[in-house]
């Protein structure tokens, strides 16, 4: 009854939210996916069923997902490059991607290591959105403060650096704000809804922004005025 029980909490989670899943989103359990039970698959990824083809109803396409486990190695993997690029080497050794509990981590074979480090290295990371808890901004008169927790600043940190030097926009999303982070010839701040910020950051600014997530609030080189503020130890 486990995978029933995981299946309704992430049901409860759709209809609470409002928000849903479709391939290639992944998320932290926070440990392991059977409550009691000992084993490294503390993750879970949603996948196209690859038996199960989408149909077509009188109410609209039907797209059938599967929810695989993953061990935390391969979910940092997931996150840091892409989900698509983890089940397929997970498929490898179990095609149809059953959830194994029992199972090592992928990460665990040199060959597979080694793809998942360079697709990284080429391609950035595919987790474009981002939700921090307790993350908001201050659109100030000089400066646009972004203020976050010391407890997510180095995750934060991380996924700026696994995105915007590769030129794929970042979107952070706290307690009701957001923030649209791209690369942008010049620096440039504008607001896009009364919660939205997007900002443009330019060379300069991209490679020192993992940096200045530490605590205390530090002003980002190569902009006018933007703050990083991050409270706690």
């Amino acid at each position: 009854m486990w995978a029933v029980n995981l299946l309704q909490n992430l049901a409860r989670y759709v209809v609470s939210s409002g928000n849903w899943f479709e391939p290639g989103d992944h998320m932290n359990a926070d440990g392991p996916i059977r409550q009691g039970y000992a084993t490294g698959v503390t993750a879970l990824a949603c996948a196209e069923d690859p038996e199960l083809a989408a149909i077509a109803t009188p109410h609209g396409r039907v797209q059938f997902l599967q929810v695989v486990g993953l061990t935390g190695d391969e979910y940092e993997a997931a996150r840091r490059w892409n989900t698509g690029g983890v089940l397929g080497l997970l498929a490898e050794r179990h095609p149809l991607l059953m959830t194994d509990q029992d199972r090592s981590s992928i990460t665990e074979d040199p060959v597979a290591r080694a793809a998942i480090s360079t697709g990284r290295s080429r391609e950035g990371s595919s987790t474009g959105l981002l939700m921090v808890a307790g993350f908001g901004w201050a659109y100030e008169e000089r400066a646009v403060r972004l203020r976050f927790e010391a407890v997510t600043a180095a995750t934060v940190a991380q996924a700026v650096g696994d995105r915007l030097p590769y030129g794929r926009a970042l979107v952070l999303v706290g307690d009701g704000m957001r923030a649209v982070l791209h690369n942008g010839e010049v620096y440039a701040v504008r607001r896009t809804g009364p919660d939205v910020l997007e900002i443009g950051l330019p060379a300069e600014a991209v490679a020192a922004l993992p940096d200045a997530f530490v605590p205390g609030a530090r002003a980002v080189p190569g902009t006018q005025g933007l703050i990083i503020e991050v409270a706690g130890e």
